[in-house]
């Protein structure tokens, strides 16, 4: 379980996220491949870090 302080991070990061998104001119479609390469990117860094454990 994450850290209240981590949680309040992603939080925050979250809503940063959601605003930029908004506020621009991204297409459905920009934004569901946006979210893919950062999920790709989240399970790469979640192996690495098994790894080295």
């Amino acid at each position: 379980m994450p850290l209240k302080s981590e949680t309040v991070k992603k939080r925050h990061l979250k809503e940063k996220i959601t605003i930029l998104l908004l506020d621009s001119s991204f297409s459905q479609n920009e934004i569901e491949l946006l979210l893919e390469e950062i999920k790709a990117r989240k399970n790469r860094m979640l192996f690495q870090l098994k790894e080295v454990k």
